[in-house]
């Protein structure tokens, strides 16, 4: 059924004028007098006229036909005749694409900006009893209008749609908007169709009309796709992960000074940038911002920048457990920023737990180092002793024993274990193991068979070079937080006793403040807007991160047509596609053409009165 509108309702008035064109068209003409030698031949021309029908020409009644055909389509195309298919009570299913992709640029408008134009040219097509539904198809589709009459609260929630930093699961939307599709609904998805082609792969089981609108044009591009900071002795590196098409270059801005830049050429794989990070931060608590920028730009800029929040964590913190002892003591000295405690304070973890006597509690710890003494609840038991045991094996490539040297140590005795299958040997006498490793429950446990004061072990270089290897990362403790905008921003607060209140810093200079207890998480929901947020209570800066779109999906897509749709399925370009299409354009030409039709038949007609008018003078 074709549904007819109209953008001027009121100028089909006009139609009015085809009364007084009629009238005139059957009113007799009024005759005038003409002097004349003879009436002879008039009169047997007056006979001739009687005799004939008594009906006009059909060629005046066919300018009749074609003056009201021009003024009815001139009138049809001054109201804004507009076609569309279905009648009143229709309904209809719009899907937006919300992807970053849709951020893309063309000549000045955004795919976005031209899909909600699109969109709203399709809300004002729909007459009363039309219901509308709307999808936004992001990561996880959701439903923003369901099957609405109200066209104002639709233009309102169009309004608020924007492309956000995330990826589009289109299958999932197109799910959901056949699931919306009842009687007959149309879908119309508006989008660029940066998808995988798998998410087209049930389009031949649609069982409603679809419409695909591709928003904007296909264009190369190029974005950043990972970012990820790296800390060890050699200092603090960043890697970048590049990916798209073309020559560019990647700089490395420091606190908004410009660090480094690196020329990168790129091709069909990830491209891979590292840059040395020069004055990491010293003090925990302190922050720097990192930004790496993709330049020059180009169409699609979400992707040509991403942030690195770069802080120093906790110091490490380690645990002893035992008669006080010198040795243990002097740790503090030898690795910088550690801090060791002689009894565990309430609630604390620790990254590291040396233990120097027997004990039957577990410390809360990430690993655990003993002296002589097998861990609680871990299957090793003592059975004897061996006297001045020597090193026979050792597993010089175990990074636990990097630069160690455990070839210069020397022993006094070792306490005879007994381990179980699972437990590593590290460093071994004949005897028996005087070094082993286990895990259990995600702690890492090592077991040293000699007392603090039964080996030399504590007197060596190499005792704090052992400590070292066991803390590992905490050492350096330089964390670069890069957070994708598409995942939510998760901070566990800390194990404080009452209530703290956090507040969230964003981009844009928007701040969130919540009241968290102990052990609850501070949650920022995804999408998150690109940039820096920072997590503080009172003046103490707890987290800082930066959030990007790091996603290669979005970055490498390129734009399709889905294949293998079928017949119902209509694939255009946005300039092309209308709910309703105008014809007013139509109705002018038909107006111009019966217009020179008219002029051409009246022209005709002259001549031949003409002609006429000389016979009867050659005659007479």
């Amino acid at each position: 059924m074709i549904a007819l509108a109209f953008d001027t309702p009121l100028a089909l008035f006009a139609l009015a004028l085809a009364l007084p064109l009629i009238a005139l068209f059957l009113l007799r003409r009024k005759r005038r007098d003409e002097l004349v030698s003879s009436t002879m031949l008039w009169q047997r021309a007056l006979k001739e006229t009687l005799a004939r029908s008594p009906f006009r020409k059909p060629s005046e009644w066919l300018s009749l036909l074609l003056m009201l055909t021009a003024l009815v389509a001139a009138v049809l195309g001054g109201a804004g005749l507009r076609l569309g298919s279905g009648g009143a009570g229709r309904a209809l299913v719009l899907v937006i694409d919300v992807s970053a992709s849709m951020a893309t640029k063309h000549d000045g408008a955004s795919r976005m900006e031209i899909a909600l134009r699109k969109a709203n040219e399709a809300v004002d097509a729909l007459k009363e009893g039309d219901e509308v539904t709307l999808i936004s198809a992001g990561s996880t589709p959701s439903v923003l209008a369901h099957a609405t009459r109200d066209r104002p609260e639709v233009r309102r929630i169009l309004s608020d749609v924007r492309a956000l930093p995330i990826e589009c699961d289109m299958r999932s939307a197109m799910a959901l908007a056949i699931a919306e599709a009842q009687d007959g609904a149309a879908i119309v998805v508006l989008s660029d169709f940066c998808q995988p082609e798998r998410d087209w792969n049930d389009l031949e089981r649609f069982n409603a009309p679809v419409t695909l609108v591709r928003c904007g044009e296909p264009s190369t591009n190029a974005g950043i796709t990972h970012a990820a900071v790296f800390a060890d002795e050699g200092g603090v590196s960043l890697l970048a992960r590049v990916a798209g098409s073309g020559k560019r270059t990647l700089a490395l801005y420091v606190d908004d000074q410009l660090s480094d830049a690196r020329d990168v050429s790129l091709g069909e794989d990830e491209t891979s940038v590292v840059f040395s990070v020069q004055q990491p931060p010293e003090k925990a608590g302190v922050f720097k911002r990192a930004k790496l920028k993709l330049e020059p730009g180009d169409e699609f800029e979400t992707d040509d920048v991403a942030y690195i929040a770069l802080g120093r964590t906790d110091p490490p913190r380690v645990l002893h457990v035992g008669a006080p002892d010198p040795f243990i003591s002097r740790l503090e000295a030898a690795v910088p920023g550690l801090i060791v405690h002689h009894g565990a304070p309430a609630d604390s973890s620790f990254d590291l737990a040396i233990i120097t006597e027997p004990t039957t509690s577990v410390p809360n710890a990430r690993r655990e180092f003993y002296f002589g003494c097998a861990p609680p609840e871990s299957g090793i038991t003592v059975s004897g002793e061996i006297a001045q045991p020597e090193i026979a094996d050792w597993e010089g490539a175990n990074p636990t024993l990097r630069g160690v040297g455990v070839e210069n140590l020397l022993f006094a005795k070792a306490a005879l274990m007994t381990v179980p299958a699972r437990a590593r040997i590290l460093v071994s006498a004949r005897e028996g193991p005087l070094l082993l490793e286990l895990s259990k429950d995600n702690r890492g446990i090592y077991v040293w068979a000699c007392g603090i004061n039964d080996s030399n072990l504590v007197l060596r270089p190499a005792f704090p070079v052992l400590m070292r290897n066991l803390l590992g990362n905490a050492i350096h403790r330089i964390a670069g937080s890069a957070q994708p905008c598409g995942s939510d921003l998760v901070f566990p607060i800390p194990k404080l006793s009452g209530e703290t209140s956090c507040t969230i810093e964003m981009p844009q200079g928007r701040r969130r403040t919540a009241s968290m207890m102990a052990g609850e998480a501070f949650v920022q929901r995804a999408p998150l807007e690109p940039g820096f947020y920072a997590i503080t209570s009172g003046n103490t800066k707890l987290m800082e991160t930066g959030a990007a779109l790091n996603s290669r999906a979005e970055t490498q897509l390129k734009a399709i047509e889905p294949r293998q749709k079928p017949t119902e399925v209509e694939y255009v370009s946005a300039n092309d596609w209308r709910l309703e299409r105008p014809v007013w354009r139509w109705c002018a030409a038909i107006a111009l053409i019966a217009m020179l039709v008219e002029i051409a038949l009246w022209i005709k007609s002259q001549r031949a009165r003409a002609r006429t008018a000389d016979r009867q003078l050659t005659t007479t």
